[in-house]
């Protein structure tokens, strides 16, 4: 006798619609974190946001590299990172050595 008053329920519950619909959206809701689909859906789209982010990061770097490497094909960049870097000079070039302060020459006796 249960399972008729089962359907009897069931039947009553079909003649409201709005009852009905609140019914299937709380299955369709239940699915998806049932099923795990939507917590999916979430992490796929962080994963998204992060990849474009990286992207964007990792093209302004290779802007930054290109833009060095024109720079490194300059021979006038090469002579002044030369000069810079390593004390490198041309020839004709007046140098200037400056002694420290720390290590005064002590005098010799004649």
């Amino acid at each position: 006798m249960g399972i008729a008053r089962l359907f009897k329920w069931i039947q009553e519950q079909l003649n409201h619609p709005l009852r009905i619909l609140w019914f299937c959206a709380g299955l369709a809701f239940l699915n998806l974190f049932v099923d795990g689909s939507l917590l999916k859906l979430w992490n796929l789209h962080q994963d998204y946001r992060e990849t474009q982010s990286k992207t964007t990061e990792l093209e302004t770097l290779n802007a930054e590299m290109d833009e060095k490497l024109r720079r490194a094909s300059d021979p006038l960049f090469i002579e002044r990172e030369a000069r810079d870097r390593f004390d490198l000079v041309n020839e004709g070039d007046l140098v200037f050595v400056f002694a420290d302060d720390d290590e005064v020459p002590e005098e010799t006796p004649n």
